[in-house]
Protein backbone atom coordinates (compact mmCIF):
# COMPACT_ATOMS: atom_id res chain seq x y z
CA UNK A 1 0.00 0.00 0.00
CA UNK A 2 1.64 3.24 -1.31
CA UNK A 3 0.64 6.05 1.35
CA UNK A 4 1.44 9.17 0.21
CA UNK A 5 0.92 12.48 2.55
CA UNK A 6 -1.43 14.13 0.33
CA UNK A 7 -2.91 10.58 -0.87
CA UNK A 8 -6.70 10.60 -0.34
CA UNK A 9 -6.31 7.07 1.26
CA UNK A 10 -4.99 9.36 4.40
CA UNK A 11 -6.83 13.07 3.52
CA UNK A 12 -10.33 12.11 3.38
CA UNK A 13 -9.94 9.91 6.65
CA UNK A 14 -7.94 12.12 8.27
CA UNK A 15 -10.19 15.18 8.14
CA UNK A 16 -13.34 13.05 9.08
CA UNK A 17 -11.17 12.48 12.07
CA UNK A 18 -9.95 15.62 12.95
CA UNK A 19 -14.34 16.98 12.42
CA UNK A 20 -15.01 14.44 14.64
CA UNK A 21 -12.82 14.49 17.18
CA UNK A 22 -13.48 17.99 17.39
CA UNK A 23 -17.14 18.06 17.46
CA UNK A 24 -16.42 15.59 20.14
CA UNK A 25 -14.08 17.81 21.89
CA UNK A 26 -16.49 20.45 21.23
CA UNK A 27 -19.42 18.67 23.28
CA UNK A 28 -17.32 17.52 26.01
CA UNK A 29 -16.34 21.31 26.96
CA UNK A 30 -19.58 22.28 26.13
CA UNK A 31 -21.06 19.69 28.35
CA UNK A 32 -19.12 19.66 30.74
CA UNK A 33 -20.37 23.12 31.83
CA UNK A 34 -23.90 21.94 31.71
CA UNK A 35 -22.83 19.12 33.83
CA UNK A 36 -20.87 21.16 36.68
CA UNK A 37 -24.04 23.41 36.51
CA UNK A 38 -26.27 20.51 37.12
CA UNK A 39 -23.95 18.88 39.84
CA UNK A 40 -24.18 22.13 41.92
CA UNK A 41 -27.91 22.57 41.57
CA UNK A 42 -27.93 18.29 42.99
CA UNK A 43 -25.67 19.43 45.65
CA UNK A 44 -27.74 22.19 46.80
CA UNK A 45 -30.59 19.78 46.57
CA UNK A 46 -28.39 16.84 48.80
CA UNK A 47 -27.40 19.26 51.51
CA UNK A 48 -30.57 21.04 51.85
CA UNK A 49 -32.14 16.90 52.17
CA UNK A 50 -29.02 16.22 54.92
CA UNK A 51 -29.99 19.01 57.00
CA UNK A 52 -33.81 18.55 56.88
CA UNK A 53 -33.12 14.90 58.21
CA UNK A 54 -30.63 16.33 60.81
CA UNK A 55 -32.22 19.16 62.11
CA UNK A 56 -35.35 17.36 63.65
CA UNK A 57 -33.51 14.67 65.37
CA UNK A 58 -30.74 17.13 66.71
CA UNK A 59 -33.11 19.33 67.83
CA UNK A 60 -35.34 16.96 69.91
CA UNK A 61 -32.41 15.56 71.25
CA UNK A 62 -30.60 19.06 72.50
CA UNK A 63 -34.33 20.18 73.81
CA UNK A 64 -33.84 17.11 75.95
CA UNK A 65 -30.39 17.61 76.80
CA UNK A 66 -29.24 14.42 75.19
CA UNK A 67 -25.57 15.91 73.60
CA UNK A 68 -24.05 12.84 73.53
CA UNK A 69 -26.89 11.45 70.97
CA UNK A 70 -26.02 15.08 68.90
CA UNK A 71 -22.67 14.03 68.51
CA UNK A 72 -23.51 10.28 67.48
CA UNK A 73 -26.00 11.40 65.07
CA UNK A 74 -22.85 13.87 63.82
CA UNK A 75 -20.29 11.18 63.82
CA UNK A 76 -22.08 8.68 61.91
CA UNK A 77 -23.20 11.42 59.54
CA UNK A 78 -19.53 12.31 58.85
CA UNK A 79 -18.06 9.27 56.60
CA UNK A 80 -19.29 11.08 53.36
CA UNK A 81 -15.94 11.67 51.11
CA UNK A 82 -17.23 15.35 50.40
CA UNK A 83 -17.99 16.43 54.04
CA UNK A 84 -15.18 19.01 55.00
CA UNK A 85 -17.16 20.35 58.28
CA UNK A 86 -20.34 19.09 60.09
CA UNK A 87 -21.02 21.30 63.68
CA UNK A 88 -23.51 21.79 65.43
CA UNK A 89 -23.57 25.15 67.79
CA UNK A 90 -25.73 26.03 70.63
CA UNK A 91 -27.34 28.91 72.03
CA UNK A 92 -24.55 29.98 73.43
CA UNK A 93 -22.28 30.11 70.69
CA UNK A 94 -20.41 26.72 71.89
CA UNK A 95 -19.84 23.60 69.50
CA UNK A 96 -21.54 21.03 70.89
CA UNK A 97 -20.94 18.18 68.11
CA UNK A 98 -18.48 17.87 65.12
CA UNK A 99 -17.11 15.77 62.89
CA UNK A 100 -13.62 16.96 63.90
CA UNK A 101 -13.79 16.11 67.56
CA UNK A 102 -11.33 18.96 68.52
CA UNK A 103 -13.69 21.43 67.72
CA UNK A 104 -15.91 20.19 70.68
CA UNK A 105 -16.29 23.10 73.21
CA UNK A 106 -15.20 25.85 70.98
CA UNK A 107 -16.41 29.34 70.30
CA UNK A 108 -17.60 28.74 66.72
CA UNK A 109 -15.91 31.77 65.55
CA UNK A 110 -12.94 29.63 66.59
CA UNK A 111 -13.06 27.09 63.71
CA UNK A 112 -11.01 26.56 61.14
CA UNK A 113 -13.70 26.29 58.51
CA UNK A 114 -15.82 29.45 60.14
CA UNK A 115 -19.37 30.05 59.59
CA UNK A 116 -20.40 33.33 58.29
CA UNK A 117 -21.73 35.17 60.40
CA UNK A 118 -24.44 37.36 57.82
CA UNK A 119 -25.76 33.76 56.74
CA UNK A 120 -26.23 32.60 60.25
CA UNK A 121 -28.24 35.94 61.16
CA UNK A 122 -30.94 35.50 58.01
CA UNK A 123 -31.24 31.75 59.13
CA UNK A 124 -31.69 32.48 62.34
CA UNK A 125 -33.89 34.69 61.66
CA UNK A 126 -36.25 32.73 59.49
CA UNK A 127 -35.48 29.71 61.46
CA UNK A 128 -35.06 28.19 58.05
CA UNK A 129 -32.24 25.98 56.54
CA UNK A 130 -30.67 27.14 53.66
CA UNK A 131 -27.34 26.49 51.18
CA UNK A 132 -24.71 28.86 49.43
CA UNK A 133 -21.74 28.43 47.48
CA UNK A 134 -19.11 30.36 47.78
CA UNK A 135 -17.85 32.75 45.77
CA UNK A 136 -15.02 30.88 44.11
CA UNK A 137 -17.58 27.91 43.61
CA UNK A 138 -15.03 25.50 45.58
CA UNK A 139 -17.10 25.06 48.53
CA UNK A 140 -20.83 24.83 49.22
CA UNK A 141 -22.14 25.59 52.76
CA UNK A 142 -25.46 24.79 54.42
CA UNK A 143 -27.11 26.75 57.73
CA UNK A 144 -30.43 25.12 59.52
CA UNK A 145 -31.08 27.37 62.30
CA UNK A 146 -31.83 25.44 66.28
CA UNK A 147 -34.17 27.56 68.27
CA UNK A 148 -36.15 26.93 71.75
CA UNK A 149 -38.35 28.82 73.44
CA UNK A 150 -36.65 29.96 76.54
CA UNK A 151 -38.56 32.58 78.73
CA UNK A 152 -35.40 33.89 80.85
CA UNK A 153 -33.21 34.40 77.98
CA UNK A 154 -32.28 37.67 77.24
CA UNK A 155 -33.54 37.02 73.75
CA UNK A 156 -37.28 36.02 73.28
CA UNK A 157 -35.45 32.95 71.35
CA UNK A 158 -32.44 30.90 72.11
CA UNK A 159 -31.19 29.61 68.98
CA UNK A 160 -28.17 27.52 67.95
CA UNK A 161 -27.36 26.45 64.81
CA UNK A 162 -26.17 23.72 62.41
CA UNK A 163 -23.32 24.05 59.93
CA UNK A 164 -22.40 21.71 57.41
CA UNK A 165 -19.74 22.24 54.49
CA UNK A 166 -19.20 20.43 51.79
CA UNK A 167 -16.02 20.46 48.70
CA UNK A 168 -17.11 21.02 45.54
CA UNK A 169 -14.54 19.99 44.04
CA UNK A 170 -14.99 15.83 44.74
CA UNK A 171 -18.09 16.39 42.77
CA UNK A 172 -16.41 18.18 39.84
CA UNK A 173 -13.97 15.79 39.51
CA UNK A 174 -16.78 13.12 39.30
CA UNK A 175 -18.78 14.38 37.33
CA UNK A 176 -15.90 15.06 34.81
CA UNK A 177 -14.07 12.15 35.14
CA UNK A 178 -17.63 10.22 34.07
CA UNK A 179 -17.83 12.41 31.06
CA UNK A 180 -14.16 11.83 29.88
CA UNK A 181 -14.66 8.43 30.39
CA UNK A 182 -17.71 9.23 28.00
CA UNK A 183 -16.01 10.93 25.28
CA UNK A 184 -12.82 8.79 25.45
CA UNK A 185 -15.36 5.75 24.46
CA UNK A 186 -16.63 7.91 21.93
CA UNK A 187 -13.75 8.97 20.31
CA UNK A 188 -12.09 5.69 20.37
CA UNK A 189 -15.17 4.55 18.36
CA UNK A 190 -14.60 7.02 16.20
CA UNK A 191 -11.00 5.96 15.45
CA UNK A 192 -12.03 2.61 14.67
CA UNK A 193 -14.59 3.59 12.44
CA UNK A 194 -11.45 5.69 10.06
CA UNK A 195 -9.59 2.94 9.93
CA UNK A 196 -11.88 0.92 8.58
CA UNK A 197 -13.15 4.01 6.69
CA UNK A 198 -9.18 3.94 5.29
CA UNK A 199 -9.02 0.40 4.21
CA UNK A 200 -12.51 0.72 2.12
CA UNK A 201 -11.03 3.80 0.73
CA UNK A 202 -8.10 2.41 -0.53
CA UNK A 203 -9.98 -0.74 -1.77
CA UNK A 204 -12.54 1.48 -3.90
CA UNK A 205 -11.17 4.76 -4.66
CA UNK A 206 -7.53 5.22 -4.43
CA UNK A 207 -6.36 2.67 -6.36
CA UNK A 208 -9.13 3.11 -9.18
CA UNK A 209 -8.63 6.97 -9.10
CA UNK A 210 -4.66 6.38 -9.73
CA UNK A 211 -5.37 4.27 -12.60
CA UNK A 212 -7.76 6.94 -13.98
CA UNK A 213 -4.30 9.43 -13.85
CA UNK A 214 -2.20 7.07 -15.33
CA UNK A 215 -4.76 7.13 -18.53
CA UNK A 216 -4.55 10.60 -18.87
CA UNK A 217 -1.15 10.85 -18.02
CA UNK A 218 -0.37 8.19 -21.07
CA UNK A 219 -3.16 10.39 -23.41
CA UNK A 220 -1.39 13.83 -23.04
CA UNK A 221 1.72 12.12 -23.83
CA UNK A 222 0.62 11.37 -27.26
CA UNK A 223 -1.46 7.77 -26.65
CA UNK A 224 -4.79 8.56 -28.45
CA UNK A 225 -5.76 4.69 -28.00
CA UNK A 226 -5.29 4.44 -24.31
CA UNK A 227 -8.50 3.81 -22.19
CA UNK A 228 -9.34 3.15 -18.62
CA UNK A 229 -12.47 0.41 -19.20
CA UNK A 230 -14.05 0.13 -15.75
CA UNK A 231 -16.91 -2.21 -16.42
CA UNK A 232 -18.44 -1.63 -12.55
CA UNK A 233 -21.59 0.35 -12.37
CA UNK A 234 -20.61 2.44 -8.82
CA UNK A 235 -19.53 6.30 -9.35
CA UNK A 236 -15.91 5.97 -10.65
CA UNK A 237 -17.13 3.41 -12.91
CA UNK A 238 -19.48 5.97 -14.39
CA UNK A 239 -16.74 8.48 -13.98
CA UNK A 240 -14.11 6.06 -16.25
CA UNK A 241 -16.59 5.84 -18.57
CA UNK A 242 -17.30 9.56 -18.75
CA UNK A 243 -13.44 10.21 -19.22
CA UNK A 244 -13.23 7.47 -22.05
CA UNK A 245 -16.27 9.11 -24.05
CA UNK A 246 -14.31 12.20 -23.73
CA UNK A 247 -11.09 10.87 -24.63
CA UNK A 248 -12.89 10.42 -27.68
CA UNK A 249 -14.29 13.65 -28.02
CA UNK A 250 -11.23 15.11 -27.66
CA UNK A 251 -9.69 13.29 -30.48
CA UNK A 252 -12.54 14.14 -33.20
CA UNK A 253 -12.20 17.38 -32.10
CA UNK A 254 -8.84 17.63 -33.11
CA UNK A 255 -9.73 16.80 -36.11
CA UNK A 256 -12.68 19.33 -36.12
CA UNK A 257 -10.16 21.98 -35.31
CA UNK A 258 -8.26 21.69 -38.03
CA UNK A 259 -10.87 22.15 -40.40
CA UNK A 260 -11.79 24.79 -38.63
CA UNK A 261 -8.77 26.78 -39.13
CA UNK A 262 -9.22 25.96 -42.67
CA UNK A 263 -12.62 26.92 -42.53
CA UNK A 264 -11.39 30.19 -40.72
CA UNK A 265 -9.01 30.95 -43.10
CA UNK A 266 -10.97 31.01 -45.73
CA UNK A 267 -13.72 33.44 -44.21
CA UNK A 268 -10.54 35.63 -42.97
CA UNK A 269 -9.65 36.28 -46.96
CA UNK A 270 -13.31 36.98 -48.33
CA UNK A 271 -14.29 40.12 -45.32
CA UNK A 272 -15.10 42.84 -46.71
CA UNK A 273 -13.15 44.88 -44.16
CA UNK A 274 -9.27 44.69 -44.47
CA UNK A 275 -7.52 42.82 -41.45
CA UNK A 276 -3.91 42.87 -40.72
CA UNK A 277 -2.14 40.71 -37.80
CA UNK A 278 0.98 41.74 -36.33
CA UNK A 279 3.34 40.81 -33.50
CA UNK A 280 4.33 43.19 -30.98
CA UNK A 281 7.56 45.42 -32.63
CA UNK A 282 4.72 45.88 -35.37
CA UNK A 283 5.63 43.16 -38.03
CA UNK A 284 2.68 42.24 -40.40
CA UNK A 285 2.32 38.51 -40.32
CA UNK A 286 -0.95 38.11 -41.83
CA UNK A 287 -3.36 40.21 -44.28
CA UNK A 288 -6.89 38.95 -46.24
CA UNK A 289 -7.24 40.18 -49.80
CA UNK A 290 -9.45 43.45 -48.64
CA UNK A 291 -6.62 45.03 -47.55
CA UNK A 292 -4.78 44.34 -50.94
CA UNK A 293 -7.61 45.80 -52.47
CA UNK A 294 -7.71 48.76 -50.14
CA UNK A 295 -4.19 49.67 -49.93
CA UNK A 296 -2.96 47.96 -53.57
CA UNK A 297 -0.50 45.79 -51.64
CA UNK A 298 -0.39 42.33 -52.44
CA UNK A 299 -0.04 40.09 -49.15
CA UNK A 300 3.40 38.95 -49.95
CA UNK A 301 4.71 42.27 -50.06
CA UNK A 302 2.83 43.04 -46.86
CA UNK A 303 3.93 39.94 -44.99
CA UNK A 304 7.34 41.07 -42.67
CA UNK A 305 6.89 44.39 -43.57
CA UNK A 306 6.18 46.98 -40.55
CA UNK A 307 2.67 48.71 -40.65
CA UNK A 308 4.23 51.76 -40.77
CA UNK A 309 4.28 51.21 -44.84
CA UNK A 310 0.77 51.90 -44.67
CA UNK A 311 0.28 55.08 -42.23
CA UNK A 312 1.77 58.50 -43.18
CA UNK A 313 4.48 60.09 -42.14
CA UNK A 314 2.83 62.17 -39.81
CA UNK A 315 0.73 60.00 -38.01
CA UNK A 316 3.60 57.56 -37.40
CA UNK A 317 3.85 58.31 -33.94
CA UNK A 318 0.61 58.65 -33.00
CA UNK A 319 0.20 54.75 -34.41
CA UNK A 320 3.22 54.08 -31.83
CA UNK A 321 1.56 55.43 -28.84
CA UNK A 322 -1.49 53.66 -30.02
CA UNK A 323 0.21 50.27 -29.83
CA UNK A 324 1.60 51.44 -26.40
CA UNK A 325 -1.70 52.42 -24.97
CA UNK A 326 -2.98 48.91 -26.24
CA UNK A 327 -0.43 46.77 -24.51
CA UNK A 328 -0.85 49.13 -21.64
CA UNK A 329 -4.39 49.24 -21.12
CA UNK A 330 -7.00 46.33 -20.93
CA UNK A 331 -10.17 48.85 -21.90
CA UNK A 332 -8.06 49.99 -25.20
CA UNK A 333 -8.74 47.22 -26.66
CA UNK A 334 -11.93 46.60 -29.35
CA UNK A 335 -11.97 50.36 -29.41
CA UNK A 336 -11.90 52.29 -32.72
CA UNK A 337 -9.20 54.61 -33.34
CA UNK A 338 -9.35 57.62 -35.90
CA UNK A 339 -6.17 57.86 -38.30
CA UNK A 340 -4.87 58.70 -41.51
CA UNK A 341 -3.91 55.63 -43.97
CA UNK A 342 -1.30 55.56 -46.74
CA UNK A 343 -1.78 53.98 -50.05
CA UNK A 344 0.85 52.41 -52.22
CA UNK A 345 0.47 55.05 -54.73
CA UNK A 346 0.93 57.57 -51.61
CA UNK A 347 -2.58 58.59 -51.54
CA UNK A 348 -3.58 59.41 -48.05
CA UNK A 349 -7.36 58.85 -46.53
CA UNK A 350 -9.49 58.41 -43.36
CA UNK A 351 -9.25 55.20 -41.55
CA UNK A 352 -11.04 54.06 -38.55
CA UNK A 353 -8.78 50.85 -36.49
CA UNK A 354 -9.78 48.75 -33.83
CA UNK A 355 -7.28 46.55 -32.16
CA UNK A 356 -7.50 43.48 -30.72
CA UNK A 357 -5.34 41.02 -28.63
CA UNK A 358 -4.33 37.26 -29.42
CA UNK A 359 -1.50 34.82 -28.15
CA UNK A 360 -0.39 32.56 -30.91
CA UNK A 361 2.36 29.58 -29.13
CA UNK A 362 2.96 31.75 -26.31
CA UNK A 363 3.65 35.12 -28.25
CA UNK A 364 1.37 38.31 -28.02
CA UNK A 365 -0.40 39.46 -31.17
CA UNK A 366 -2.37 41.93 -32.25
CA UNK A 367 -5.53 41.86 -34.80
CA UNK A 368 -6.22 45.38 -36.86
CA UNK A 369 -9.48 46.13 -38.41
CA UNK A 370 -9.40 48.25 -40.41
CA UNK A 371 -12.31 50.45 -42.38
CA UNK A 372 -12.05 53.20 -45.16
CA UNK A 373 -14.06 56.52 -43.42
CA UNK A 374 -13.84 58.98 -45.96
CA UNK A 375 -17.73 59.22 -46.92
CA UNK A 376 -18.32 59.26 -42.62
CA UNK A 377 -15.87 62.21 -42.64
CA UNK A 378 -17.28 63.83 -44.90
CA UNK A 379 -20.83 63.08 -43.64
CA UNK A 380 -19.53 64.35 -40.07
CA UNK A 381 -18.67 67.79 -41.82
CA UNK A 382 -21.99 68.64 -43.55
CA UNK A 383 -23.23 67.39 -40.19
CA UNK A 384 -21.05 70.37 -37.81
CA UNK A 385 -21.54 73.08 -40.21
CA UNK A 386 -25.34 72.65 -40.13
CA UNK A 387 -24.89 72.08 -35.89
CA UNK A 388 -22.89 75.62 -36.14
CA UNK A 389 -25.75 78.05 -38.00
CA UNK A 390 -28.59 76.06 -35.53
CA UNK A 391 -25.91 77.30 -32.59
CA UNK A 392 -26.21 80.45 -34.32
CA UNK A 393 -30.10 80.45 -34.72
CA UNK A 394 -30.41 79.21 -31.14
CA UNK A 395 -28.32 82.30 -29.63
CA UNK A 396 -30.27 85.30 -32.29
CA UNK A 397 -33.13 87.17 -32.10
CA UNK A 398 -35.11 86.71 -35.11
CA UNK A 399 -36.53 89.99 -35.83
CA UNK A 400 -33.36 92.07 -35.27
CA UNK A 401 -30.56 89.76 -35.79
CA UNK A 402 -28.92 91.21 -32.79
CA UNK A 403 -28.50 88.00 -29.91
CA UNK A 404 -31.44 86.95 -27.74
CA UNK A 405 -31.37 86.48 -23.92
CA UNK A 406 -30.03 83.11 -23.91
CA UNK A 407 -26.77 84.20 -25.57
CA UNK A 408 -26.88 87.68 -23.22
CA UNK A 409 -27.40 85.40 -19.68
CA UNK A 410 -24.38 83.05 -20.96
CA UNK A 411 -22.38 85.87 -22.05
CA UNK A 412 -22.65 87.52 -18.72
CA UNK A 413 -21.66 84.94 -16.73
CA UNK A 414 -18.30 84.66 -19.05
CA UNK A 415 -17.74 87.79 -18.66
CA UNK A 416 -17.85 88.60 -15.02
CA UNK A 417 -15.68 85.66 -14.26
CA UNK A 418 -13.20 86.67 -17.01
CA UNK A 419 -13.22 90.07 -15.41
CA UNK A 420 -12.60 88.92 -11.96
CA UNK A 421 -9.67 86.97 -12.99
CA UNK A 422 -8.18 89.86 -15.38
CA UNK A 423 -9.04 92.66 -12.54
CA UNK A 424 -10.43 94.60 -15.99
CA UNK A 425 -13.50 96.88 -15.47
CA UNK A 426 -17.28 94.85 -17.23
CA UNK A 427 -19.86 97.55 -18.32
CA UNK A 428 -23.52 96.68 -19.30
CA UNK A 429 -25.94 98.88 -20.79
CA UNK A 430 -29.60 98.52 -20.42
CA UNK A 431 -31.75 100.46 -22.76
CA UNK A 432 -35.57 100.98 -23.06
CA UNK A 433 -37.24 102.68 -26.15
CA UNK A 434 -39.42 105.05 -24.77
CA UNK A 435 -42.76 105.02 -24.97
CA UNK A 436 -42.81 101.53 -26.89
CA UNK A 437 -46.54 101.01 -26.21
CA UNK A 438 -47.82 104.56 -27.67
CA UNK A 439 -45.62 103.62 -30.87
CA UNK A 440 -47.19 100.37 -31.58
CA UNK A 441 -50.82 101.26 -30.44
CA UNK A 442 -50.51 104.55 -32.49
CA UNK A 443 -48.73 102.67 -35.50
CA UNK A 444 -49.45 99.39 -35.09
CA UNK A 445 -47.18 96.67 -34.44
CA UNK A 446 -45.31 95.85 -37.83
CA UNK A 447 -44.28 99.48 -37.45
CA UNK A 448 -43.18 98.84 -34.34
CA UNK A 449 -41.14 95.81 -35.49
CA UNK A 450 -39.86 97.60 -38.26
CA UNK A 451 -38.55 100.57 -35.18
CA UNK A 452 -36.90 97.71 -33.17
CA UNK A 453 -35.06 96.13 -36.54
CA UNK A 454 -34.06 99.76 -37.54
CA UNK A 455 -32.28 99.97 -33.81
CA UNK A 456 -30.81 96.51 -33.95
CA UNK A 457 -29.77 97.27 -37.09
CA UNK A 458 -27.87 100.34 -35.69
CA UNK A 459 -26.69 98.44 -32.75
CA UNK A 460 -24.60 95.72 -35.16
CA UNK A 461 -23.23 99.01 -36.37
CA UNK A 462 -21.63 100.44 -33.50
CA UNK A 463 -20.69 97.50 -31.62
CA UNK A 464 -18.42 95.53 -34.16
CA UNK A 465 -15.45 95.61 -31.15
CA UNK A 466 -14.86 91.78 -30.79
CA UNK A 467 -16.06 91.30 -26.70
CA UNK A 468 -18.46 93.72 -27.26
CA UNK A 469 -21.88 92.23 -27.36
CA UNK A 470 -25.45 93.91 -28.07
CA UNK A 471 -28.58 91.92 -27.48
CA UNK A 472 -32.02 91.93 -27.47
CA UNK A 473 -33.15 91.64 -23.67
CA UNK A 474 -37.56 91.45 -24.29
CA UNK A 475 -39.90 93.59 -25.75
CA UNK A 476 -38.69 96.89 -26.12
CA UNK A 477 -35.20 96.28 -24.05
CA UNK A 478 -31.69 95.95 -25.42
CA UNK A 479 -28.58 95.17 -23.66
CA UNK A 480 -24.71 95.55 -24.75
CA UNK A 481 -21.75 94.18 -22.81
CA UNK A 482 -18.54 95.98 -22.70
CA UNK A 483 -15.86 93.78 -21.59
CA UNK A 484 -13.01 96.10 -20.53
CA UNK A 485 -14.71 99.34 -20.46
CA UNK A 486 -14.76 101.37 -17.56
CA UNK A 487 -18.05 103.53 -16.84
CA UNK A 488 -16.33 106.52 -18.32
CA UNK A 489 -16.09 105.08 -21.57
CA UNK A 490 -19.19 103.34 -21.22
CA UNK A 491 -21.06 106.79 -20.29
CA UNK A 492 -19.17 108.13 -23.81
CA UNK A 493 -20.38 104.72 -25.59
CA UNK A 494 -24.31 105.15 -24.09
CA UNK A 495 -24.40 109.06 -25.28
CA UNK A 496 -23.13 107.89 -28.37
CA UNK A 497 -25.66 105.19 -28.84
CA UNK A 498 -28.87 107.46 -27.60
CA UNK A 499 -27.32 110.41 -29.66
CA UNK A 500 -27.44 107.94 -33.23
CA UNK A 501 -30.85 106.08 -32.27
CA UNK A 502 -32.08 109.64 -32.34
CA UNK A 503 -31.21 110.59 -35.42
CA UNK A 504 -32.85 107.76 -36.84
CA UNK A 505 -35.53 110.33 -37.09
CA UNK A 506 -38.44 107.35 -36.93
CA UNK A 507 -41.44 109.60 -36.23
CA UNK A 508 -42.99 109.20 -32.49
CA UNK A 509 -46.33 108.83 -31.62
CA UNK A 510 -47.96 112.13 -30.69
CA UNK A 511 -49.25 111.42 -27.20
CA UNK A 512 -45.31 111.09 -26.20
CA UNK A 513 -44.88 114.35 -26.83
CA UNK A 514 -41.66 114.19 -28.84
CA UNK A 515 -40.94 114.74 -32.23
CA UNK A 516 -38.87 111.00 -33.13
CA UNK A 517 -38.17 108.02 -31.04
CA UNK A 518 -35.67 107.78 -28.64
CA UNK A 519 -33.55 105.94 -25.89
CA UNK A 520 -33.47 106.01 -22.09
CA UNK A 521 -30.41 103.98 -21.23
CA UNK A 522 -28.92 102.53 -17.52
CA UNK A 523 -25.12 101.69 -17.12
CA UNK A 524 -23.66 99.73 -14.75
CA UNK A 525 -19.92 99.63 -14.60
CA UNK A 526 -17.99 96.74 -12.62
CA UNK A 527 -14.54 96.68 -11.23
CA UNK A 528 -13.20 93.48 -9.57
CA UNK A 529 -11.64 93.96 -6.36
CA UNK A 530 -12.13 90.31 -5.23
CA UNK A 531 -11.64 86.42 -6.19
CA UNK A 532 -14.99 85.89 -6.12
CA UNK A 533 -17.25 87.20 -9.02
CA UNK A 534 -20.22 89.70 -8.92
CA UNK A 535 -23.10 87.75 -9.76
CA UNK A 536 -24.89 88.49 -13.33
CA UNK A 537 -27.90 89.50 -11.35
CA UNK A 538 -26.30 92.11 -8.81
CA UNK A 539 -24.86 93.92 -12.35
CA UNK A 540 -28.12 94.15 -14.05
CA UNK A 541 -29.99 94.85 -11.03
CA UNK A 542 -27.72 98.24 -10.97
CA UNK A 543 -27.81 98.85 -14.74
CA UNK A 544 -31.77 98.79 -13.98
CA UNK A 545 -31.74 101.23 -11.27
CA UNK A 546 -29.84 103.32 -13.96
CA UNK A 547 -32.51 102.83 -16.75
CA UNK A 548 -34.73 103.66 -13.83
CA UNK A 549 -33.37 107.03 -13.14
CA UNK A 550 -33.10 108.13 -17.23
CA UNK A 551 -36.83 107.77 -17.27
CA UNK A 552 -37.60 109.39 -14.24
CA UNK A 553 -35.42 112.22 -15.32
CA UNK A 554 -37.60 112.34 -18.70
CA UNK A 555 -36.36 109.70 -20.73
CA UNK A 556 -33.46 110.08 -23.74
CA UNK A 557 -30.91 110.32 -21.10
CA UNK A 558 -28.02 108.29 -19.90
CA UNK A 559 -27.32 107.25 -16.13
CA UNK A 560 -25.10 105.28 -14.27
CA UNK A 561 -22.24 104.62 -12.20
CA UNK A 562 -19.54 102.43 -10.79
CA UNK A 563 -20.34 99.57 -8.45
CA UNK A 564 -17.31 100.45 -5.88
CA UNK A 565 -18.38 97.71 -3.19
CA UNK A 566 -16.35 94.24 -2.67
CA UNK A 567 -18.93 91.78 -3.35
CA UNK A 568 -18.67 90.49 0.17
CA UNK A 569 -20.65 93.92 1.39
CA UNK A 570 -23.49 95.40 0.13
CA UNK A 571 -22.68 96.75 -3.37
CA UNK A 572 -23.45 100.55 -4.62
CA UNK A 573 -23.08 103.08 -7.15
CA UNK A 574 -21.75 105.98 -7.06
Amino acid sequence: MNFRFNSLRLVLPGVICLFVLLVVGGSFYSGRANVLSETVEANHQSVLTRLSFIQGAVHQFLRLDQVEDVRTIVANMSHEPDLISFVVVSSDDVVVASNSFGDIGLHWQSLAATPDFERIRLVLARHSMNTFLSSDEQYLDGYSSLCTSDEKALRSEKCGFIFYRINMNYHYAKATKALLEQAVFVGAGVLAGVFGLLLIIHLLVTTRVEKLIRVLGSYANGNRTIRSNFKSNDELGLLSRSMDELLARVELDEKLIIEKEKHLETLFQTVADPIITIDRTGVISHANQATEILFGYSVKELVGCNVKVLIPGNDVSKHDNFLSDYMGADDSFGVGRDLMGKKKDGAEFPIELSVTEMSRRGEKMFTGIIRDITARKELETSLLNANEQLQVSANTDSLTGLSNRRKFDLTMVAELNRATRSRLPLSLLLCDVDYFKLYNDTFGHLAGDECLQRIGTLMREQFGRSGDLPCRYGGEEFAIILPGHGISDAMKIAETLRDKVEGLKMPASGDSGRDFVTLSIGCASYKPNSNVPLSADALIKYADEGLYKAKEAGRNSVEGGVITADVSSSVCLS
